[in-house]
């Protein structure tokens, strides 16, 4: 059965949504961004992160739908092979490997748990912003890591804690946030990149920073070759 031409026009008009740079920036700063106090909301419901990127990503585009009807009839060139500059891009990747080909930079990752990890969960954010979540039954944690830039917390955290803690790890300055000695947020960046590590329900302190001297070693042995 043939589609109609209303259903044909609807797919050229959702075809060529196109997410601009500052679109870009907006949802990325959404995906990361967490709402409510002390409860930890962005690592319970990271694994729905995409969906709503992508439903978000579809309330932008429907916004601009009477301007790209005036402009369907002559769409702009598409650059390259694969996703034009500027669309839409959260990909789950299947491998550690594969992120660190998309995001164009090796990402680093975590190996030694104070729990037994169930599944692993790669995702890329716009070929800009590297997740890997490592699940366990009753426990979850969130790696990230992206190039450096002006800002230098990409947890997506802004919760207030009553434990924050500055310290000097092997010359990284590392910021621990948690409450009652139950740290449930890492951050710190070096001169390439900017990392956080989330944990839930939290960990001691010393596991933590286990963890974060993980990353740690491993990007000084990278930058050494």
């Amino acid at each position: 059965m043939s589609k109609s031409p209303k259903n044909n026009s609807y797919k050229e008009i959702m075809d060529h949504i196109e997410v601009t740079d500052e679109m870009r920036s907006r949802i990325l700063k959404n995906v990361v961004l967490s709402q409510e106090k002390k409860l930890f909301p962005f690592q319970r419901f990271s694994r729905y992160l995409p969906v709503c990127a992508s439903l978000l990503i579809l309330a932008i585009g429907a916004s601009t739908l009477p301007q790209m009807v005036n402009r369907i009839t002559n769409p702009p060139p598409v650059e390259g092979v694969g996703s034009a500059p500027g669309t839409s891009s959260i990909e789950t990747c299947k491998s550690i490997n594969e992120l660190s080909r998309r995001m164009g930079f090796k990402v680093f990752g975590l190996y030694d748990f104070p729990f037994e990890v169930n599944s692993t969960e790669y995702t890329s954010y716009f070929d800009e912003l590297a997740q890997i979540t490592y699940r366990g039954t009753d426990n979850e944690i969130t790696y990230r890591q992206s190039a450096r830039g002006e800002e230098t917390d990409n947890s997506g955290d802004y919760n207030e804690y009553s434990d924050v803690i500055t310290t000097d790890l092997d010359g990284l300055s590392l910021i621990l946030k948690g409450e009652n000695g139950n740290y449930v947020l890492a951050i710190w960046h070096d001169e390439t990149f900017c990392y956080s590590i989330s944990c839930e329900p939290g960990l001691k302190r010393d596991e933590l920073e286990h963890l974060v001297d993980e990353i740690a070693t491993e990007a000084s042995e990278e930058s050494r070759k």
